[in-house]
């Protein structure tokens, strides 16, 4: 092989971790850029599921006990779109991520509390605080996506004085002393 072709093998190739699996591999449009390809893995535990994927596993079930021609995925998730109450799927999911969690937290303590010390909570910055206070009190902003919203805003944020950003940003230092708090009593 030449060292082209070798450096090309190279960086197909994956690396594995104790409970990770794959880490990292090519892109499939053939950019050549990297990502994350799996998320944490632990042995023996069910990954949870979505408010549709239960939807379609459900569907599949109940087609089959009732006798009837099986649904292609492609079907159901197309009822799914069209299904207006979603609100009961979103509390199973809801459920079978505690129950994940659960699982993992009695069977991988561990590799549970290494996940607790990495999250570590961030209180909400100053300026969404003061967003989620002020967007409903302009009328240029009904009727606008979250985006133009966004920038709207972000220019309006970028013309106040620091006097002006104070009582938010002190807000926003209180949120943390209170998660620091939170967490130190918790440890």
């Amino acid at each position: 092989m030449t060292t082209q072709e070798e450096t090309t093998a190279a960086a197909t190739t994956t690396t594995t971790g104790p409970l990770t699996g794959p880490k990292r591999s090519k892109r499939s449009d053939g950019t050549g850029k990297r990502r994350r390809t799996n998320k944490l893995k632990f042995p023996g535990i069910t990954s949870p599921r979505n408010a549709c994927q239960l939807f379609v596993r459900h569907m599949s079930q109940e087609n089959k006990s009732k006798g009837l021609p099986a649904q292609s995925a492609t079907q159901i998730v197309k009822l799914w779109k069209e299904t207006i109450n979603k609100d009961e799927w979103e509390e199973k999911a809801k459920q079978d991520k505690k129950r994940y969690w659960d699982e993992v937290k009695n069977e991988f303590p561990e590799e549970w509390k290494k996940l607790q010390n990495k999250r570590k909570k961030r209180s909400t910055p100053a300026f969404f605080i003061w967003l989620h206070t002020n967007k409903t009190t302009i009328p240029e902003l009904d009727g606008k996506s979250y985006p133009e919203v966004l920038k709207f805003m972000g220019e309006r944020w970028k013309t106040l004085s620091v006097d002006e950003k104070k009582p938010w940003e002190d807000r926003s230092k209180e949120e943390q002393a209170q998660l620091n708090a939170a967490a130190a009593a918790s440890a």
